[in-house]
């Protein structure tokens, strides 16, 4: 009965990603990057935009900028303003005040404010039960992931999966 809307997000976060990545060979990939964030947004908002923090990571690590210009890349976004806009336009036109309330308090306020205002919700709390939940599979994994870095150095770097295996932890964190 219920629909969890986590899986298809980060599932659309992941693809915009990877049309992001093979955009680097092909510029009319770098199109369905914002195609992907936009569908992310329409299934839970603001959280889809964690694709746009990937993308400058990888640039920023790589040194590679030349996406910024193409052409591809800023009409992939108005796709997803063509996608995105109309619903949320018309929601608002249905529902102003409503509307606007639920988005300001429900959306965006819990991704500026600690949820509740509890003492609990700095920054590292989740950082801290994941790590008592799961301990010796948290300390396993990040050895695994040293070792990993040191084994495969340079074929890593080259070949991006340092990169992508830190990111969908990112993502799934």
């Amino acid at each position: 009965r219920q629909f969890r809307l986590d899986v298809p997000v980060t599932a659309f976060i992941l693809l915009a990603f990877y049309c992001f990545l093979m955009g680097t060979k092909k510029d009319i990939w770098l199109a369905g990057f914002w195609v992907a964030v936009g569908i992310a947004f329409m299934f839970k908002s603001v959280i889809a935009f964690l694709a746009i923090p990937l993308i400058l990571l990888y640039s920023w690590l790589r040194d590679e900028w030349k996406w910024i210009g193409k052409i591809y890349f800023w009409l992939g976004l108005a796709l997803a303003l063509l996608m995105v806009f109309p619903w949320h336009l018309y929601q608002w036109k249905l529902n102003r005040d409503i509307f606007t309330a639920a988005y300001k308090n429900n959306i965006l306020s819990r991704y500026i404010a600690p949820l509740g205002n509890a003492a609990n919700s700095r920054f590292f709390y989740f950082f801290e039960w994941l790590f008592k939940l799961s301990e010796p599979w948290f300390l396993l994994f990040w050895a695994a992931l040293v070792w990993l870095a040191a084994r495969f150095k340079s074929r890593l770097w080259k070949e991006n999966i340092f990169f992508v295996l830190g990111a969908v932890l990112i993502i799934f964190l």
